[in-house]
């Protein structure tokens, strides 16, 4: 699917009048004003059979663009369709999102004056994004999952359920969007989350409009929307009439980054992935470091291959602890919000197993080496910085996946440190054995031969 070229918004095309000489302005002026009452008209022609019933609206697409009025007036219903052939839809509509409320946003705040501002405003703001969005996606072409497929594949790529607890989701930087139709204890707990300071927060997580099957980040409209019917007194260089109509660009990158994330989260899209590799690979990284998905190997090689430029540009760095920390902390293991000690054993078998086939820094298999001692001489020893906040149990669990994948590994020196523990530290070897060896088949064998 190829991406359109962006087009300039109809606010931009009015800002331009005013650098225009006055006839040209005039011109323009009312060539603008006729399609708009053109589109207007036609809208009004072919869906509007009582010219006296005001619960319905009409959206019109022109070119990449989606153009409806916004009364203030409560609208129940629209009648949406696109200019084509037996290509209409009728959908509920919101009711609180006013041309007002987009004017103000779209000319006095950015986006982190957005996050800021008031909260009322937020709500009504966020209900209409995901309004817009849904719209743009499926005139894109994309097709809502089934709630199987929503629920599945979010369990495999973000670690949890995609019906938990909004509370459990907003600790990882995960949420799920909950309409005012819908549970309203969710709904609060939405609006809490919106206006809290901590960690994680709404407007910089992975939103999962579930409904719908699909997914935002950095949920914005920016850009997106624009005013239309908007009049300029050009000898004051001021605003004296507000448009009461809205376009969006149903192309806009943003909406172009929500339909690829999408497609390849839900719908398992190679296409997609494959553009996001190239365009968005901070997206597929996060899904590894941020939300713990190391299953697909082509990730795991985009982290590594950034672990592999740290070292590389590290070699002026004095000091050594601080090297390590940078490099590895909350990379290959880290402590869930509830708790739990989460192991990247994919990630971390995919690291040890594949280096020989890399032009990696030389000395990041010195320090990697290093780094694995230290975890190793943490259980009887001296416990660094990077592995204080660590209980005995869980740096051993640490260590016997790190033995385990070292051994079947080719890049790394023998790793004789976990050999010696194992010799030397009995509680060592119980505390593994008395985990069932943690399910890694062929730990056994390892523990066997050198215990």
């Amino acid at each position: 699917m190829e991406d359109l070229k962006e087009i300039e918004s109809p606010w931009q095309l009015i800002c331009k009048f005013l650098k225009m000489e006055k006839c040209s302005v005039f011109f323009c002026g009312f060539f603008f004003v006729w399609v708009f009452f053109s589109c207007t008209k036609q809208g009004n022609s072919e869906t509007n059979s009582d010219e006296n019933d005001t619960s319905s609206e009409i959206v019109v697409v022109i070119d990449s663009y989606a153009v409806k009025s916004l009364s203030p007036t409560p609208r129940i219903e629209r009648i949406e369709y696109n200019v084509g052939e037996e290509d209409s839809i009728v959908y509920n509509m919101l009711e609180n999102m006013t041309v007002d409320d987009v004017y103000d946003y779209y000319e006095g705040l950015d986006h982190a004056g957005f996050a800021y501002s008031d909260l009322n405003f937020q709500i009504k703001y966020i209900d209409f994004l995901m309004e817009i969005f849904e719209e743009a996606l499926l005139r894109r072409g994309y097709k809502k999952p089934t709630e199987l497929e929503v629920k599945d594949r979010f369990r495999e790529f973000f670690g949890i359920e995609i019906d938990a607890p909004n509370e459990a989701l907003y600790d990882r930087a995960l949420g799920r969007y909950v309409s005012d139709r819908e549970n309203v204890v969710e709904r609060r707990r939405q609006i809490d989350f919106m206006k809290t300071t901590s960690k994680t927060n709404f407007f910089e997580s992975v939103i999962c409009n579930k409904e719908c099957g699909f997914l935002i980040l950095n949920p914005d409209l920016y850009g997106i929307i624009y005013v239309l019917g908007t009049y300029v007194n050009i000898d004051e260089e001021t605003i004296y009439k507000k448009g009461d109509t809205v376009a969006y660009n149903i192309n806009h990158y943003d909406i172009t980054l929500a339909l690829y994330r999408s497609e390849y989260v839900f719908h398992n899209s190679e296409s997609a992935f494959n553009w996001l590799y190239s365009h968005d690979d901070t997206f597929l990284k996060d899904l590894c470091c941020k939300y713990d998905y190391d299953g697909n190997p082509r990730i795991n090689w985009l982290v590594v291959r950034d672990m592999n430029g740290f070292w590389c540009e590290s070699e002026c760095y004095d000091a050594e602890s601080n090297r390590k920390e940078n490099a590895y902390d909350n990379l290959f293991f880290h402590y869930l919000p509830n708790g739990e000690l989460k192991i990247r054993e994919r990630l971390l078998g995919y690291f040890c197993g594949n280096m020989v086939d890399f032009n990696m820094a030389s000395n990041m298999n010195k320090e990697f080496s290093r780094y694995r001692d230290s975890i190793v001489f943490s259980l009887r020893g001296k416990v660094p910085v990077y592995l204080s906040g660590y209980t005995l149990e869980d740096r051993m669990r640490i260590a016997s996946y790190f033995g385990f994948f070292s051994c079947y590994s080719k890049s790394f020196d023998p790793f004789t440190s976990f050999y010696s523990e194992l010799k030397e530290n009995p509680s060592f070897v119980q505390f593994i054995e008395t985990n069932d060896y943690f399910g890694l088949e062929g730990l056994k064998e390892i523990v066997d031969k050198y215990k």
